[in-house]
């Protein structure tokens, strides 16, 4: 794990964003989410931004997703832009119905993204098995445990299968099978050569998967040498 500034090599840069701020508004001032975060996420790494709740960790996950617009700055796909072109999970399994079965919900959001019905529950049934999930697979997700739930809504955001994948707390509330299970599958993305941005508290996930972190403390980088 290295502690350093976001620097990265330009050729593999697949986002870049300088300067992201963003306000919101409270009572007569206003709230400080985010000041100045400069960042490149590059192909065939995961880079992780490292920080308590509040930290503003989320907050940057939505911006660079599409979802919030930044008060400042901006945020380059080095790409061909298409929705489908980056997958995220964003505080687990709201990301998901609970109402039908694992596999259901990746052929749903599957055929949603462009996969025919046959597609999606075949690469539904692959992630399954990756994730160790299989045997889940026709089981409602809300009967699940909150790590199966984790897992799945994880393989949902992969299964039209992007180049990009933005994480946010994917172990949160996890137990240690299900966090390992995570781990694992984080490493083989990243040897697929995806592009992974992920956030954190816990600084053993940072340190076993991640290539770059960034610890981030009140909307702000806080800067350590690399040792």
């Amino acid at each position: 794990m290295h502690l350093q500034e976001l620097e990265a090599d330009p050729s593999r840069q697949v986002i870049v964003a300088r300067g992201l701020c963003k306000r919101y508004p409270k009572g007569s001032g206003w709230i400080e989410a985010l000041r100045g975060i400069n960042l490149e996420l590059c192909r065939g790494e995961i880079l992780t931004f490292l920080g308590p709740n509040g930290a503003g960790k989320t907050t940057l996950i939505k911006i660079l997703a599409g979802l919030v617009e930044p008060s400042e700055g901006r945020v380059e796909v080095k790409a061909e832009g298409k929705q489908t072109w980056i997958g995220a999970v964003l505080e687990g399994s709201r990301n998901l119905y609970w109402r039908l079965s694992a596999l259901e919900n990746l052929i749903y959001f599957g055929t949603l993204r462009g996969l025919s019905p046959k597609e999606a529950r075949l690469r539904g049934l692959e992630l399954l098995e990756m994730v160790g999930l299989v045997d889940k697979a026709n089981q409602n997700v809300g009967t699940l445990s909150r790590g199966q739930q984790q897992r799945v809504a994880s393989v949902v955001a992969m299964v039209h299968d992007p180049p990009v994948l933005f994480l946010d707390e994917p172990t949160l509330g996890v137990d240690l099978e299900a966090l390992e299970v995570i781990r694992s599958w984080l490493l083989r993305l990243k040897e697929a050569g995806k592009a992974i941005l992920l956030t954190t508290h816990q600084l053993d996930l940072a340190e076993s998967v991640a290539d770059r972190v960034v610890i981030l403390l009140e909307g702000e980088v806080a800067l350590e040498p690399a040792n």
